[in-house]
């Protein structure tokens, strides 16, 4: 029997004794997974105006967390806490009122706002969750907590979806989803939770699973998160090789043609949300990937010019790529059987080979600006690839390219002006840029480094459109570790 997605509804675990299944029947397939991720973009919209709930806002934290609620065998997790601790709240406030009002997340959230009435509004507003009136159905016994799970299916069918709900009543949270439409699902209502599913089947087991052992007791995910640093507004895990199994049937099988062989396929990855003063980051971590790092040393991100507006780096992609190359030309494979060929026969050489041989093991993509008036953007690569294998490529292009190749010290430049080419290829000081390093955390150590100033972009846009930009500093992203460790952190500073 075809699994319909989630039901609208978040859903924490059942308690001791004999809890009541709300039953509902299920709608069609398409429909209900459409009001999942609508859901989620609501939720995570919610997320971003945390900030503007002011004085009501700054009481609470803690208390159970989604993952006490699900079972141990599942493949996939993510929470959201629209009562952090007191810090985290702290830091929000910092972060919003740095921006101005329009370029809030939720610039219509006040200190009033009740942040899951939004959300319900949200969802509800997509079709899902009717049958129910917020005030008197809902907000009594909902609390701030929310949750989404995969579980794995059972026999080879598809896995089990689950929406976990926070429950602060548990009487009165049955009587209010006993209101739900029949679309909706099922739920199993526990003491500080619900959990809903599609069916009441779906629901009664996993509940029943979650009695005997925990998501949370789990020392592989716990442990996973404390590394990371649990002190966020939400958080993600799942075990990569199970995750990539079930994703296909979990989007019902419609993944374009793309096979899941891109994806890890061994360890397990996690991450937070949070602030960080005048900040907001989302940091990672993987482990045991399949896909190890491969040589030692960082980018020389920090070696560019320090007015570079833009920038990403790669250290030992060359290897890197070849390592994973049979993984993509699959990918490529599944979407034009003849992409590879037609492309290496214009190429005159192996995209593998051709790939590897640009990316070196020190390789530099940087944006300077909009250039002179009537000229082109300042764009330029630096690279220690192969010097001979960059040449013929830039012959393909033809002798109208704007291109032009710089041979600077060990690196070759190749560029949309010849004098941005030379500062590329000589300049320095952006390691020692403030705005740089608080946004790219361990620019010196990461093997993967990208950013972009919003505030140099802004100075250059006309007066009218800056505002679009205001308060916005600088994203960035770093991505460290050895071997099959990974870590990042994806940070967005404010002016």
């Amino acid at each position: 029997m075809t699994q319909a997605p989630l039901p609208s509804l978040p859903d924490p675990w059942a308690v001791p004794g004999e809890v009541p299944v709300i039953e509902a029947a299920q709608p069609p397939r398409e429909r209900r997974r459409g009001l999942v991720v609508a859901g989620s973009v609501a939720a995570l919209g919610v997320i971003g105006g945390l900030a503007w709930a002011g004085s009501n806002w700054l009481s609470g934290g803690g208390g159970p967390k989604p993952s006490e609620a699900l079972p141990a065998n599942t493949i996939a997790y993510a929470a959201a806490d629209l009562d952090p601790s007191g810090s985290q709240k702290i830091d929000a406030i910092r972060f919003v009122m740095k921006l101005p009002r329009g370029n809030s997340p939720a610039p219509d959230v006040t200190e009033s706002s009740d942040l899951r009435r939004m959300l319900f509004e949200d969802i509800q507003s997509e079709g899902a969750w009717t049958g129910l009136d917020y005030a008197t159905d809902v907000e009594p016994w909902l609390g701030t907590r929310f949750g989404v799970a995969l579980l794995p299916g059972e026999g080879g069918k598809e896995p089990t979806q689950l929406f976990v709900l926070p429950v602060k009543d548990g009487a009165a949270a049955r009587a209010g989803l006993a209101k739900l439409d029949k679309s909706t699902g099922a739920c199993e209502v526990g003491t500080d939770f619900a959990l809903c599913s599609s069916t009441s089947e779906a629901a009664a087991a996993a509940a029943a699973a979650a009695k005997t052992s925990t998501l949370e007791s789990q020392a592989s995910f716990s442990g996973m998160l404390d590394r990371v640093g649990r002190n966020g507004v939400a958080e993600f895990w799942a075990d990569a090789a199970a995750f990539s199994t079930a994703l296909p049937s979990a989007l019902g099988g419609s993944t374009a043609g793309l096979t899941t062989s891109g994806l890890a396929s061994s360890g397990q990855f996690a991450g937070v949300l949070r602030f960080n003063g005048p900040r907001l980051e989302l940091v990672g971590r993987a482990e045991n990937s399949d896909t190890p790092f491969v040589g030692t040393g960082a980018t020389s991100i920090t070696k560019l010019p320090a007015d570079t507006v833009a920038a990403f780096a790669l250290a030992h992609g060359g290897e890197q790529f070849k390592a994973s190359w049979a993984s993509v030309e699959k990918q490529l494979a599944a979407l034009d059987e003849n992409a590879a060929s037609s492309a290496e026969e214009a190429l005159g050489m192996s995209i593998g080979d051709a790939v590897a041989a640009v990316l070196g093991t020190d390789f530099v993509l940087a944006f300077g600006g909009s250039g002179s008036e009537g000229g082109l953007p300042l764009v330029a690569l630096r690279t220690d690839g192969a010097k001979d294998t960059i040449s013929s490529l830039l012959s393909t292009l033809g002798e109208t390219s704007p291109m032009t190749q710089q041979t600077v010290g060990e690196r070759e430049v190749i560029a949309t002006d010849a004098t941005y080419a030379e500062k590329i290829g000589t300049g320095s000081g952006l390691g020692s840029e403030s705005a740089f390093t608080d946004a790219v955390v361990d620019a010196d150590k990461a093997r993967i480094a990208a950013f972009i100033r919003f505030d140099k972009i802004a100075a250059q846009l006309p007066a009218a459109d800056r505002e679009e930009l205001a308060g916005l500093g600088v994203l960035g992203l770093s991505v460290t570790g050895e071997g099959t460790t990974a870590e990042f952190t994806l940070r967005l500073t404010t002016t």
